[in-house]
């Protein structure tokens, strides 16, 4: 037993030291295989410590890997988590939205058949009375024909009504725009330029997202769409919207859409304003002030369309947040 402990524990060490005096053969062999074990002793110390070093290196890189893996997997499980969460969100959006323009559909239907009825029970009313008086039954004069212009002008009363959702909400969202979706740009450059902007008042985004201020909805209702003009807004807001539909406005936003809907119906008031100024001046024999609608009623499609938009001078695309603050 002892044999055996010593060969396993000593004897290839030993063997390497005898080997090592025979092929020196010092004049003090005891001494010399002395610090042969001495040196042989320290080496296996300090290559145990280097394995030692090198193990808890290959361990801490082990832990560090381990470690960027599971953060790695963290962060990737968190931004598929956000992304889903985006994903629902927008579908979330869409839906409401969808739901917001179906309800309008059914609102704007509504509406309509209302206005049929309103101005039909009108017509019909006019017509007895008339039928009166021609039978002798009344003694008054006859009542006054429709004005043309009332089915526009009740249209125009329910456009201006939907234009409450131009609230601080719909402020927010335009200034937070560095550059806007083209509908969105399109569509509020075309109603400054009705509102009476030159083009060097919307030259660029900047300027656009100033004028969306608290004062916009009341500048809004304080145009007077039957009033007298110089053409030139007509037709620079008529020539911005050319080849541009309801449906590429809906596109944009939901308050977009209703500002689209107001700047047509708008149009639409001012041309038959014009037309019925025209016919009373011919009935009257009088030379027609000449006066431009811009368009004539539903005349929107079909024309060049404008340029689109580009970022404010000085101004990142992607920085949703650029912009000057609300005034």
């Amino acid at each position: 037993m002892d044999q055996k402990w010593l060969q396993e524990n000593v004897g290839e060490v030993l063997s390497s030291a005898l080997s090592a005096v025979v092929i020196s053969m010092p004049s003090d062999p005891i001494e010399y295989l002395a610090l042969w074990l001495l040196r042989h002793a320290a080496n296996e110390e300090r290559r145990a410590m280097e394995k030692a070093e090198r193990d808890e290196i290959a361990r801490k890189i082990a832990e560090y890997q381990a470690q960027k893996a599971a953060e790695e997997a963290e962060r990737l499980r968190l931004a598929q988590e956000k992304e889903e969460q985006e994903r629902q969100e927008k579908l979330r959006l869409e839906r409401e939205e969808e739901e917001r323009f179906l309800a309008y559909q059914q609102a704007e239907e509504e509406r309509r058949r209302q206005i049929e009825e309103q101005l039909a029970a009108a017509e019909a009313e006019r017509l007895e009375k008339l039928a009166a008086i021609e039978a002798g039954q009344e003694d008054v004069a006859p009542p006054a024909p429709l004005d043309p212009l009332e089915k526009y002008r009740l249209r125009y009363g329910a456009r201006l009504q939907d234009l409450g959702v131009l609230d601080q909400n719909f402020i927010n969202e335009i200034h937070r725009y560095a550059t806007p979706p083209v509908s969105v740009y399109k569509v509020l450059k075309a109603l400054f330029y009705l509102l009476g902007k030159q083009p060097k008042d919307v030259d660029d985004w900047s300027k656009i997202r100033t004028l969306v201020n608290g004062d916009l909805l009341a500048t809004i209702q304080g145009f007077d769409p039957i009033k007298k003009y110089k053409p030139k807004r007509f037709k620079l807001c008529v020539k911005t919207l050319a080849g541009f539909s309801a449906e590429d406005a809906r596109k944009g936003s939901y308050p977009a859409f209703l500002i689209y809907q107001w700047v047509v119906t708008t149009l639409d008031l001012r041309a038959a304003a014009v037309a019925q100024r025209k016919a009373e001046a011919e009935k009257e024999g009088k030379a027609a002030e000449v006066e431009d609608a811009g368009v004539a009623p539903g005349e929107l499609e079909g024309m060049e369309p404008p340029e689109e938009p580009q970022p404010a001078e000085g101004e990142n695309p992607d920085d949703l947040g650029a912009g000057e603050p609300a005034p």
